[in-house]
């Protein structure tokens, strides 16, 4: 369901880009809805899930049970040093990063993951006497990649050191990871449920987680009471009870899992081929009772009883639990994304509507101008035209005065002084080449001069520009 809930974040993600590649949203809007912050937490989210426990609880083993692979150091002693956070690769690989900026890769061979594991041990225990490592102070964390269906997708599990630990950085560290996760599981163990100093550091842990982490409610916080398999079943549901009363007024709905981390473990190495039935035969720790209510162990155990064990085990209980947070919690992200978009989209069509608004009034504050310069030009082309009708008139009349055909071309002008200027001065010019063409039949030598004076004095007198 984690990974499913993740692939919900990549698919809305992918349409939410393409969307906004299409829509060509202005950078004011997209600034204005700050969807590109919801976008890049939508795109980064990484689900960080913390594990914490007191000393002996069981942490790695349960880490390891969801590896499905006796990977991180599992000891009496207080182990965990550097925090070591499990990330998701197709092959094993771990990187031990160091404070000054350097880094040592340690690659995987799968035919010897025990091998592997020996290696990062190296760096993530406290020295001991007898152990001819030491882990340096030098080192800032440990990444270790493996193939974990449960990682993919920006899933990390973060191991953090140990409650209760002798070494009191430990407790310094725990703390300021919980800054920084999605999710919390602490491991109980049944024994230490009802001491006194467990109930005050494990009430101030989960106020700590609940003030600190990513989610400030409760609902990211889980409890797994752990190693089921090793004490009776009273003692379990009695522990169980008592750390319910713990969360009293802390939790409001705990959520508490009864599981066993070394069943989940062995069942998941079997699957995964790591080891045989003969194997977990061998082991005396696995018994259980099957449904008719006999103990079965050691040779008695069958493939056939592994689904039994596994089940037994409730760690994927834990597993869908967190899926259901997830989906639930981080789901609004999603949300938050489309409903930011829709406004997006929404106050980009609000912006194109005030532009065409603006484009429009300026479109008729425009025509307005040109409305009114278009009158302004009709009236000074009537006047024009009125001036250079009286010009017509005046200079015909003074012009044509020893002609007889004067009132005839008089006449023909008045007619034509309510037509357009052009098509009325290319009359005029028409009946002028007329009477012409008639006046030059009657030229002799003695009148010539005078005939012709008349008519390019006509002529000469009209401006063409004014056409």
């Amino acid at each position: 369901m984690i990974q499913s809930t993740r692939l919900k974040f990549e698919q809305a993600n992918e349409y939410v880009q393409n969307t906004l590649q299409e829509a060509e949203l202005s950078e004011e809007v997209l600034v204005s809805t700050d969807i590109k912050a919801s976008l890049a937490r939508l795109n980064n989210g990484v689900f960080k899930i913390a594990v914490v426990a007191p000393f002996s609880a069981g942490k790695s083993t349960f880490i390891n049970s969801l590896l499905g692979f006796d990977l991180l150091s599992t000891s009496i002693l207080v182990e965990t040093a550097a925090i070591t956070t499990v990330k998701y690769a197709e092959s094993p690989r771990a990187e031990i990063n160091y404070y000054d900026g350097s880094q040592i890769i340690i690659d995987g061979d799968q035919e010897d993951l025990f091998g592997f594991k020996s290696e990062i041990k190296r760096y993530t225990a406290v020295n001991r006497e007898d152990d001819e490592f030491e882990v340096e102070a030098s080192i800032s964390h440990v990444d270790v990649y493996w193939p974990i269906d449960l990682c993919k997708n920006g899933v990390e599990i973060v191991d953090t050191p140990g409650l209760f630990a002798q070494y009191e950085a430990h407790s310094g560290i725990t703390s300021n990871i919980l800054k920084s996760v999605n999710a919390v599981i602490f491991i109980i163990d049944p024994t230490t449920v009802g001491e006194i100093n467990f109930m005050k550091v494990i009430r101030e842990y989960v106020e700590n987680a609940k003030r600190t982490t990513l989610d400030n409610s409760d609902k990211h916080i889980f409890f797994a009471v752990n190693k089921i398999d090793q004490y009776p079943e009273l003692e379990v549901e009695k522990a169980y009870i008592e750390l319910k009363k713990v969360l009293e007024g802390v939790v409001m709905a705990p959520k508490i899992f009864k599981v066993s981390s070394y069943f989940g473990l062995m069942t998941k190495m079997f699957e995964d081929g790591h080891i045989t039935i003969n194997d977990i035969r061998r082991d005396e720790t696995i018994k259980f009772v099957d449904g008719d209510g006999f103990p079965v162990a050691g040779r008695a155990i069958n493939e056939s009883d592994v689904p039994t064990i596994k089940r037994i085990s409730n760690i994927q209980a834990v597993y869908d639990s967190l899926g259901i947070y997830f989906e639930e919690k981080n789901g609004y992200l999603i949300s938050e994304v489309f409903q930011k978009l829709n406004r997006a989209i929404e106050l980009e069509v609000e912006t194109l509507k005030k532009h065409l608004q603006l484009e429009e009034k300026r479109f008729k504050d425009d025509s307005g101008q040109l409305k009114e310069k278009a009158e302004k030009l009709n009236i000074h082309f009537k006047k024009e035209i009125s001036s250079l009708k009286m010009k017509i008139e005046e200079l015909t009349e003074y012009n044509l005065n020893d002609i007889s055909s004067k009132k005839s071309i008089m006449s023909k002008l008045r007619q034509l002084f309510h037509v357009d200027a052009v098509d009325t001065v290319e009359e005029v010019r028409k009946e002028f080449n007329s009477e012409w063409r008639k006046s030059k039949r009657g030229i002799t030598k003695n009148n010539a001069d005078d005939v012709l004076d008349k008519y390019f004095n006509i002529i000469a007198a009209i401006p063409p520009n004014e056409f």
